[in-house]
Formats: C-alpha cells, structure tokens, sequence
C-alpha cells in the first residue's frame, strides 16, 4: 500500500482561509463597497418581486413545516428560522424570477450567479451580529472568489 503524501505548506482551502482572514473592511476600495451596496439591493429587490410568484409561496408554506431555531430573517418578512433554512429560502426568492447579476467568463458565456452568496453572507451577518461594513466585505470578498475562481 502506498504511503501517503503529506502536501508541504497549506492546501488550497487553508490559502483561501488565510487570504480571506487577511482582508481588512477598511481596504475595500470605496467603488467595490458601493457596488456591493447596489448588489444587496439588487438581490433585496428580486426577492421582494417574486412574492408574488406561486412557487415563492410555495416556499414560504413549506418552511412552516421546516421550523428551526428563530436565528435570521425571511426577506419581506417578520418570520425568522435557522439558518440553513434562511439560505435556502433567501435564495430562492432572490433568483425565483432570475432577474439578479451574472457574471461573463472570458471567453463570453455567461458564467453564473455570485449573488447566490448574498444570502450566505445576510445569514452569517445576522447570526454573529456584524455591522453593515462586514456585510459588504463579506460580499466583495465573495465575488473576488467567484471570480478568480472562474475560468
């Protein structure tokens, strides 16, 4: 049976974790923050507009039956579950009418949706009580791993 190989220095995962844990809020360049603030909006906003699609209600009726600790919102709601179910629900709602950002991958085609980590970061921030400024980090610095990490 082969030995295994210990990896000499950090895998990719611890990296990204020392990267991320080495950002400071106070370095967002004033243009990332503001975008991030009009992506919150953005996705706030897709959230809100697919209230009134069945399957948004649809979503809405099964976290009834779900239930969870009372930890973060629902948009547009006073409802608050766990957090696995926030996500899920949040971002649902947020791409339920697929009205949100996309990002272009060199070449053209269109290569996904780093919004979906808005939700993420709604639910972290909520939980751990984070001001407004590490809820726009948290997204800025999601996008930048989005992105680098796009072909």
């Amino acid at each position: 049976m082969a030995k295994a190989v210990k990896p000499q220095g950090p895998g990719a995962v611890e990296q990204l974790a020392n990267w991320v844990h080495s950002q400071r809020t106070q370095d967002i360049p004033a243009a990332a923050a503001n975008q991030a603030k009009l992506l919150i909006l953005d996705a706030i906003g897709c959230g809100f507009a697919a209230f009134a699609e069945e399957s948004a209600q649809t979503m809405l009726d099964t976290l009834k039956d779900l239930g969870g600790l009372p930890q973060c919102t629902v948009l547009g709601t006073t409802v608050k579950t766990n957090a696995p179910n926030a996500i899920l629900i949040n971002g649902s709602l947020i791409r339920i009418l697929d009205l949100n950002d996309y990002v272009n991958t060199k070449s053209g085609q269109i290569g996904g949706h780093p919004s979906d980590n808005i939700p993420v970061a709604l639910a972290a921030g909520e939980m751990c009580g984070s001001p407004g400024r590490a809820l726009i980090a948290a997204i800025v610095l999601g996008y930048e791993i989005f992105g680098r990490a796009k072909p």
